[in-house]
């Protein structure tokens, strides 16, 4: 079912299915519900699934993204809900953990945990953020580039719940960032799959058996 809600002024569409125990999804750089539409509706078979449109990057950031999140959980009554997020969903994942909010477990699908990237990346960002004048795209590279440059500061947060982490073999995004660095987050299992950076869409089916397992094994 879509529905819109009323944040900060902003009307912003969102997405629920399901019953069950919760699911908030938190989609990615300029994405929304419809990148992760085949996954929620997997999973929703078991759970209720949640999924919120974020306004685009640039216009908002993450501290801002983190308020509309929390807005939305307090609003739709989202007791300690699993939380889910797919690229720069689960560095927001992480920043509402480190606002204390309740969870019940936390799984990150191909989010780039920078550790050192490679100084041509740096420079490529930043020049094709100069030269690229189409909105959409240009705020996504501004995006991926603030995460690379650390500008979006990954908090490094004592994780005491189950924790699972999904990578692709054939994700470039995170490849060409050097993005693999866990930090101090100490996931409980870390799995790689043979998919690229749009998994939830084009793997969905693999997606949900990895998250219904964990889940199964863990809650």
């Amino acid at each position: 079912m879509k529905d819109v809600v009323r944040i900060n002024k902003l009307d912003l569409k969102f997405i629920v299915e399901g019953k069950g125990k919760n699911i908030l999804f938190i989609h990615g750089l300029n994405s929304n519900y419809n990148l992760l539409k085949k996954l929620i509706l997997e999973l929703s078979k078991s759970y209720k699934c949640w999924c919120l449109n974020l306004p685009k990057y640039g216009d908002y950031k993450v501290e801002d993204y983190v308020k509309i999140l929390k807005q939305f959980i307090k609003i739709k009554k989202i007791n300690n809900p699993i939380l889910i997020g797919h690229s720069l969903g689960g560095i927001i994942c992480l920043k509402l953990i480190e606002e204390r909010i309740e969870y019940s477990s936390l799984i990150m699908i191909n989010t780039p945990l920078i550790g050192k990237a490679p100084k041509i990346v740096l420079m490529a960002l930043d020049l094709f953020n100069f030269i690229i004048r189409k909105s959409v795209l240009k705020s996504y590279l501004e995006g991926f580039r603030d995460v690379t440059k650390k500008i979006i500061k990954i908090p490094e947060v004592k994780i005491n719940k189950p924790f699972l982490v999904i990578y692709g073999n054939y994700d470039f995004l995170i490849k060409i960032s050097n993005g693999e660095c866990y930090n101090n987050l100490n996931p409980s299992k870390v799995i790689y799959g043979n998919f690229g950076h749009l998994a939830p869409l084009t793997h969905y089916k693999k997606i949900s058996l990895i998250i219904k397992n964990f889940l199964i094994e863990n809650l």
